[in-house]
């Protein structure tokens, strides 16, 4: 089968990346031996943050049925730490409502700085497969689509206009005919000026990302095909104002045997999009519209839009409402109002 060109190109870069970076090593290792006795003596730095999200929903649907509730959303409690010039180490645990039960270690993390520009990270963490910014309570098809997190090792490397990242990992789903297959995701972010920024993403293996929507999930078996994904972004920024626009999907379609949810014999090809515009109409409030579709993504609403009004009560303390519309391929619409008061620490 001819590779997709995109491979090709992020596969050349990351294995140069990769390489690139044993000059960089090996300086640090004599580095760190030369200063053995005073990084003996150094303590570490401990920060401490979190998250607690309160929301009331009441969601008239007629696909999938109407639903109300009062929940305690989210709770996120981070512990980072820097153990030395070179190393750092994240905790992340998260508690979702009907998510995860009990709650769950969401990231955990290594990371050596190996130059002014340049960082490695291994453990279980979030792949640089699309940005998802967004300044509403839901979050849009994009992040359910594309969001990934794997035990992975994750370079960076960080110029004065852009962000270069890529990543390995090993994918909890693979093809028949490869059992130990090694995925990989890679980005770049560019940030010429101050009210721009864009950037592209690739994924090797749009099937493991974390909302699982294929077959191989379903049944606990492997992939007839891989198939890849690709991702890209524009986020501008005037004044009070800012535009983000957003685009995530699958480079071709699924074999049926994987992903055929409308069951037409046909794999599915999903994809989906999320525009948003903001405005800061004070210090205190802000304001913001969006309007999100997708294509073959069909437990989600194919044309969705709506509006989210935040508020800042305190520092660090807001509360949000926002009203979403949505039509379902079948002809089915959703009218959902959300609220949320939220705790930042």
């Amino acid at each position: 089968m001819r590779p997709y060109l995109p491979a090709l190109i992020l596969r050349a870069l990351i294995i140069v990346f990769f390489l690139g970076i044993l000059t960089p090593l090996a300086a640090i290792a004599n580095d760190l031996g030369q200063h053995h006795r005073s990084l003996k003596n150094t303590k570490s730095k401990l920060r401490l943050g979190g998250l607690i999200e309160v929301s009331a929903i009441d969601d008239d649907n007629e696909s999938s049925g109407d639903s109300s509730s009062i929940d305690l959303a989210t709770i996120e409690l981070a512990l980072e730490a820097d153990i030395n010039n070179y190393t750092k180490a994240r905790l992340h645990l998260l508690w979702e409502e009907n998510n995860t039960e009990p709650a769950e270690v969401d990231e955990a993390t290594i990371t050596f700085t190996l130059t002014h520009k340049v960082e490695l990270t291994a453990g279980k963490t979030y792949l640089p497969f699309g940005v998802f910014h967004s300044h509403f309570i839901t979050d849009p098809q994009t992040h359910a689509l594309g969001e990934i997190r794997e035990h992975a090792l994750l370079l960076k490397y960080r110029a004065t206009y852009f962000l270069f990242s890529a990543a390995i990992y090993d994918g909890e789903i693979d093809e028949h005919s490869d059992s130990n297959e090694i995925n990989y995701v890679a980005s770049i972010i560019v940030t010429p000026r101050e009210w721009l920024e864009f950037g592209l993403s690739y994924n090797s293996d749009l099937a493991d990302s974390d909302i699982e929507f294929t077959h191989a999930h379903r049944l606990d078996s492997s992939l007839e095909e891989t198939v890849s994904g690709t991702g890209a972004f524009i986020n501008l920024m005037h004044k009070q104002w800012g535009l983000n626009l957003e685009y995530l999907g699958a480079n071709k379609g699924f074999n049926a045997a994987d992903l055929d949810t409308d069951g037409d014999g046909k794999g599915d090809r999903p994809r989906a999009f999320n525009i948003e515009l903001a405005y800061a109409a004070t210090e205190l409030i802000s304001i913001a519209a969006r309007l999100e579709g997708n294509k073959d993504f069909f437990d989600r609403p194919k044309r969705q839009y709506g509006a989210c009004v935040t508020l800042a009560l305190f520092k660090n303390v807001s509360a949000s409402l926002e009203y979403l519309h949505g039509e379902y391929d079948a002809g089915a619409e959703r009218n959902i109002i959300s609220t949320q008061l939220a705790i930042k620490f």
